[in-house]
């Protein structure tokens, strides 16, 4: 058993969600954003944020960097394969660190990956992976190391590779379930064996370590056992975002840890309250909404429809509920903001959906808005804030970035042909074009292009793979929310707009997946 007691006691929680959960198309945040994540993190009591891959772009190197460099109260890590190329650059990252940060080192362990991928035998996997630790040892003291698809590794060489890695240097060995392959009691077991028998664990208080994939639904599953066999840091995305089918989900793991304490006898040092905003704050920044029933943080979560549950709510919530909204910060939503609600009262709202980074020259400008839009609405609710913070956010963008912004959109209606102008903006130039169609969305859509072509910005065959559009809280007055889909190629982009106006809410959408695809790189690992 690990023999720790500290290890014994407390689950350290590894955040991915500015690494492998930004690897999925649409998902992309860039350096400034994942510095605010982080601040949120830390807030949140998040030990450990993998900031980035540092080699695979100069986006990633800069998010590592920036987070390394201003966020305090949270270990920055990095992501390198075992080739010196990639340490070496993760400790350029880290030239300026605040905090003493982590190198993450990974290497396939499978048999399926040594023959198809590596071409290795056990023996040089083992090596490289020993020369890797050593060399990442060399700038931090902090080294993780990962044997990819462990789950489908034998365990034999698992347990090798573990012990050789651990006496080169390794504090936290983290076992991956890669491929979403693996089901909780086989998951659990192995967990087990290697607490058991690996007796370097606990010699040098190596840190046992989970990072699961839900390919099969089975990801938060798979990691609470681990957890449950003595695994103590568990890796996790906000709302469960990575490649594929997603990573485990954050929130759940937390909650169900800290509901079900009596069975996995672990503590947690997180701040359960910022569990919501924090939620909402990255999928404003991702422009994906988050699923209605997506446990711990969608929208009907808390919502009970059925008689029988109501009459036992209404008679004590513990009938139907096993934590309160507010354990989890769902706070404010049933109480909309007025123009009268001041500078402070749009401040305090404002932190409890997740930005707490508001200086006093933002608020002005947010407020500015927030006049505007209440003066137009009456009511002004949570969806509508994330909207306004959201258009200031590209506004920064188009300024820093080079992004094509939309500056007014005009439409109408001749003759049963409905025309769009849209005129746009980039790099302070400013050109307008119109498009026709048959409804105003496949009008706006021919405007953007028109507008995008005939000016040189149009990146090439793009094509429109989904539209969906509903709305906010609120009744007529609410605003429309828009998401599409886009892809050139292999390459696929998303955006999301809000706005009382269906039709701008598009062009946002359309335009932010656009600025998206061309520019985030594709990652190459």
């Amino acid at each position: 058993m690990i023999t720790k007691k500290s290890n014994q006691d407390k689950v350290i929680f590894f955040d991915t969600t500015s690494r492998d959960g930004k690897q999925a198309p649409g998902n992309n945040h860039s350096p400034e954003e994942t510095v605010l994540l982080a601040r949120h993190l830390a807030e949140m009591g998040v030990d450990v944020m993998e900031a980035g891959f540092p080699i695979s772009s100069d986006a990633d190197f800069k998010s590592v960097r920036y987070v390394a460099e201003e966020v305090a109260g949270i270990k920055c890590a990095a992501l390198a394969r075992a080739r010196n190329e990639d340490i070496e650059c993760a400790a350029r990252a880290f030239k300026n660190a605040i905090t003493p940060p982590r190198i993450h080192v990974f290497i396939a362990s499978s048999d399926i990956h040594l023959k198809d991928k590596l071409r290795m035998s056990e023996e040089q996997v083992i090596s490289v992976a020993v020369n890797a630790i050593r060399k990442a040892r060399s700038y931090v003291d902090d080294v993780e190391f990962s044997p990819e698809d462990a789950s489908r590794t034998g365990f034999d060489f698992l347990k090798r590779i573990v012990k050789a890695t651990i006496e080169a240097g390794a504090n936290t060995i983290n076992i991956p379930d890669t491929v979403g392959y693996a089901v909780p009691k086989e998951f659990g077991d192995m967990i087990a064996r290697l607490n058991q028998e690996v007796y370097f664990l606990h010699k040098h208080n190596a840190t046992l370590s989970v990072h699961c994939h839900n390919d099969l639904g089975m990801a938060t599953a798979n990691t609470l056992a681990g957890i449950k066999n003595g695994a103590r840091q568990a890796h996790c995305t906000i709302n469960g975002i990575g490649e594929r089918a997603g990573n485990t989900h954050f929130a759940e793991v937390v909650m169900a840890l800290k509901t079900r304490r009596d069975y996995f006898g672990v503590n947690i040092n997180i701040d359960t309250a910022k569990i919501g905003p924090t939620a909402r704050f990255l999928s404003s920044v991702i422009g994906k909404s988050i699923s209605d029933t997506l446990p711990i943080v969608g929208e009907n979560v808390f919502a009970h429809s059925a008689g029988v549950h109501q009459d036992g709510m209404n008679k004590s919530r513990k009938t139907y509920e096993i934590m309160s909204p507010e354990l989890v910060g769902w706070k404010g939503e049933l109480f909309p903001l007025s123009s009268q609600s001041g500078r402070q009262g749009l401040k305090k709202r404002l932190a409890d959906i997740g930005y707490t980074a508001v200086d006093q020259t933002l608020l002005n400008t947010v407020y500015a808005q927030f006049i505007a839009l209440a003066n137009t609405k009456k009511l002004v609710y949570n969806a509508d804030l994330h909207m306004l913070m959201q258009e200031i956010n590209g506004k920064e963008k188009a300024k820093s970035k080079h992004w094509i912004r939309l500056v007014r959109c005009d439409y109408h209606k001749v003759n049963e042909e409905r025309t769009v102008v849209v005129r746009l903006a980039v790099n302070g130039n400013e050109f307008e074009a119109s498009g026709t169609g048959d409804g105003p969305i496949h009008s706006a859509w021919s405007a953007i292009k028109n507008a995008l072509q005939r000016n040189n910005y149009w990146p090439g065959d793009v094509e429109l793979k989904s539209f969906d559009i509903g709305k906010s809280v609120g009744g007529v007055e609410a605003c429309g929310l828009a998401q599409v889909q886009i892809a050139m190629g292999a390459k696929t982009a998303y955006g999301r707009g809000v706005n009382t106006d269906i039709v701008i809410a598009y062009i946002q959408a359309e335009l932010s997946a656009i600025n998206h695809l061309v520019h985030t790189p594709i990652i190459q690992t």
